[in-house]
């Protein structure tokens, strides 16, 4: 009994399927991919070499049109040597007792002096000092003259190097310049400004410090000559008489007249004292003797301190000179008690009486004087508090001045000598030879340059087109056999018409991959053949039709399973179908008998049954492998219409069950690295992979030498309309109808 089928199109989405349980070691999978890419590199350098060699080539002629076009620049150096401590010979201010010295600890000094030797003001200065805005090398002439100096500044900016030699304080000044000579120059001239710019901002610190030093110094004098108009007006106001004397410590002091009379009064009393206590002692100690022994008593002490003095004397001279001064002394001494022992001779107790009586009058006298000067003081005290206020600050302000106007003097004679901290080792020479531009070194990069884009365009062409397009790239990319191409036949709007015409190029094409079959394994055409694709839409259940049209075209018996139990292909079209098919056979729900269809043109099906809701796990259950194996014993050809490979993994179970696996790629749609894990995922399952086909193989894509007129493009629906492509009885006669829908467009 006779159905009629068609391929439908089906929007039940994809269920993923478990990955394949048949992994290769880690180790393995590394190596191999690292294989994988090393040699994928090594074809495409080797597709592109003849590209590759020419970029390379124009690489090294761009190097040496550089080189030979790139006017030559010298390069002029001078070194600096910098010392932090460095300081004139003639710093007073070291000498003075100031410290001038810098910080050789922060290192922060270096960089800020290498800094300086790029700056605008330096630059500036050079440009000034050698007329560079003249000169045609470092500005237009045609510019203003502002202008010129702007871009001649920029210029020896853009030029100057300044390199610090690693560890030391080192630096060199490099300068390029198109002429040795102008790069002497301009080097020697940065050092020097350099230099010169550190001595006048030493000096602009000093100018700065007499400036500000004489501001507080006039400040000072105005506050000193005000504190002393207070004091005068104040004395003048109580009547105060003051003496200026002058104080150990070389400054002066002021006192009133009555404490400076006290004072002498209070030493006038204390001299006095000591006169009337010595009369006194005196003349006590006579007036208890004797009046014959008082004058002996006392000439004979004053003879014997005049013979011991006269025998010390005589010591003494037997010693030192007459002008000695210890000898002198002694001498006055003598004279003193010679002159006394005199007078005692003569002297009387009334003349002791005396002289006692003017001693004690005049402690007396000079008592009572001394009572009323400290009366008058204290009574002056009691109001001079702000006096006392007024002197002392008089007295703060003008050791104030004092400070100030030393330190104005020592600024003032050490501002006009200026120092600096750096010194010139070695004067810059005008160059012997360019530094650039260098021969080999530019052939170097010119060299390199070109095999870099050579190689980067290569990889980058082959990216863009990474693309399965023909028969070769299953070759040359995946490393697979191709079986052929099936391109598009303009003439025909479906695949039904392209296949009932035996010279149409989709006829002749199948025919090709029949053909290529015979010689898949030893025996000829596989007894079990699996087809699969990457991704939905590829063409897959198509070629199948179409290789069992061409295997049957052979007088083979083929048969057709539709194994894609997520989104089936094939549908049944007669009413008395009774929709049983693969799923049931997996179940045991229906015999071989049963679930065998008889179609058009010597070919026969088994479809889908049904979308279950496990197909992974039917497909490993095992029973999968004993019906295709039951099949193939009625059959000449089973050929398997599985689903793609990309997240599912029933194809690869269904691989490891028939003899031999077809891959199917649709031109330009798939990429070759999507394209190898689909190789890699079946021969990782034991797959018997004996190639690929291409189909909506077009003209442009054609490396493979078919020279046809090949047009695969939105006519390719391989759709069947049985209403307006044939009559109704001749789709009768046909009794299979194939709808061909590009899954997951």
């Amino acid at each position: 009994m006779q159905h009629n089928l068609t391929v439908t199109p089906h929007g039940s989405p994809q269920v993923p399927g478990p990955v394949s349980n048949a992994p290769t070691p880690l180790r393995g999978l590394v190596q191999a991919r690292q294989s994988a890419i090393l040699l994928m590199i090594l074809q495409t350098l080797g597709r592109h070499k003849w590209a590759i060699l020419a970029t390379t080539i124009v690489g090294l002629l761009g190097g040496l049109a550089a080189t030979l076009l790139t006017p030559p620049t010298y390069r002029a150096s001078v070194r600096l040597a910098f010392d932090p401590n460095g300081t004139s010979d003639t710093d007073i201010s070291e000498r003075s007792g100031s410290s001038s010295r810098r910080d050789t600890t922060d290192p922060l000094y270096d960089f800020t002096s290498v800094g300086l030797l790029k700056a605008r003001s330096l630059a500036e200065r050079v440009v000034r000092e050698l007329k560079l805005d003249e000169s045609p090398e470092f500005a237009p002439q045609t510019l203003p003259r502002a202008t010129r100096q702007k871009v001649a500044v920029s210029t020896i900016q853009r030029n100057v190097e300044v390199v610090q030699q690693r560890a030391t304080r080192l630096v060199d000044i490099n300068y390029l310049a198109k002429d040795p000579q102008v790069a002497a120059a301009v080097a020697n001239s940065l050092a020097n400004s350099f230099i010169q710019s550190a001595i006048d901002r030493q000096l602009d610190k000093s100018s700065y410090a007499r400036r500000y030093l004489r501001d507080q110094l006039e400040q000072m004098r105005q506050r000193l000559e005000a504190s002393e108009r207070a004091l005068v007006a104040y004395e003048r106001q109580r009547q105060m008489v003051t003496i200026q004397r002058a104080a150990a410590d070389g400054n002066s002091t002021s006192q009133s007249i009555n404490n400076a009379d006290l004072g002498d009064i209070v030493t006038q009393l204390a001299e006095a004292r000591q006169r009337r206590i010595r009369a006194e002692a005196q003349y006590r100690s006579q007036i208890n003797l004797p009046a014959g022994a008082r004058q002996t008593a006392a000439a004979g002490q004053l003879q014997g301190n005049l013979a011991t003095a006269r025998a010390k004397l005589a010591d003494l001279r037997s010693i030192f000179k007459p002008d000695y001064p210890e000898v002198v002394a002694l001498q006055n001494q003598i004279t003193a008690l010679e002159r006394e022992l005199s007078r005692t001779g003569s002297n009387d107790l009334s003349q002791l009486a005396a002289e006692y009586r003017a001693a004690a009058g005049e402690e007396r006298a000079l008592q009572g004087r001394l009572n009323q000067l400290r009366n008058s003081v204290l009574t002056e005290r009691a109001g001079s508090t702000q006096y006392t206020v007024l002197t002392r600050d008089v007295e703060t302000n003008r050791a104030l001045y004092d400070a100030l106007l030393q330190k104005y003097k020592v600024v003032g004679v050490t501002g006009t000598v200026g120092d600096s901290n750096v010194s010139i080792i070695d004067q810059a020479q005008p160059p012997s030879g360019p530094v650039s531009p260098i021969l080999l070194l530019n052939l170097g990069i010119g060299l390199i340059a070109g095999l870099f884009l050579g190689a980067t365009g290569a990889f980058a062409y082959d990216m863009m087109r990474d693309m399965i397009n023909g028969p070769r790239d299953l070759e040359d990319r995946l490393n697979m056999k191709a079986l052929g191409a099936i391109p598009y036949d303009s003439d025909h709007d479906d695949i039904m018409t392209a296949l009932d015409n035996p010279r149409s190029l989709v006829t002749e094409g199948y025919f090709t991959v029949a053909n290529q079959l015979r010689f898949a394994t030893p025996h000829g055409i596989p007894r079990t053949l699996l087809l699969t694709s990457t991704i939905p839409g590829e063409g897959k259940s198509s070629s199948t039709y179409g290789i069992a049209r061409s295997v049957a075209r052979m007088g083979k018996r083929v048969l057709v399973v539709d194994a894609d139990l997520r989104r089936p292909t094939f549908r049944m079209t007669a009413d008395r179908y009774s929709g049983v098919g693969l799923v049931h056979l997996l179940t045991e729900q229906a015999t071989v008998e049963e679930c065998i269809l008889r179609g058009p043109h010597g070919i026969d099906f088994v479809l889908a049954g049904g979308t279950p809701p496990n197909p992974s796990e039917l497909f490993a259950s095992g029973k999968v492998a004993g019906i295709i194996e039951a099949l193939a014993e009625r059959y000449d050809m089973v050929i398997v219409d599985g689903p793609p490979l990309l997240g599912l993994a029933d194809s690869p179970l269904l691989a490891s069950f028939v003899e031999a696996t077809l891959l199917v790629f649709e031109s330009g749609k798939i990429r070759s690295t999507y394209a190898q894990s689909s190789v890699d995922k079946l021969r990782n399952a034991g797959a018997n992979l004996i190639g690929g086909i291409v189909t909506k193989f077009a003209k442009k894509n054609d490396e493979y030498g078919y020279s046809y007129g090949y047009g695969y493009g939105d006519k390719y629906g391989y759709r069947y309309d049985t209403d307006t492509k044939i009559s109704a009885g001749e789709a009768k006669r046909r009794n299979i109808v194939l709808e061909d829908q590009r899954e997951g467009a």
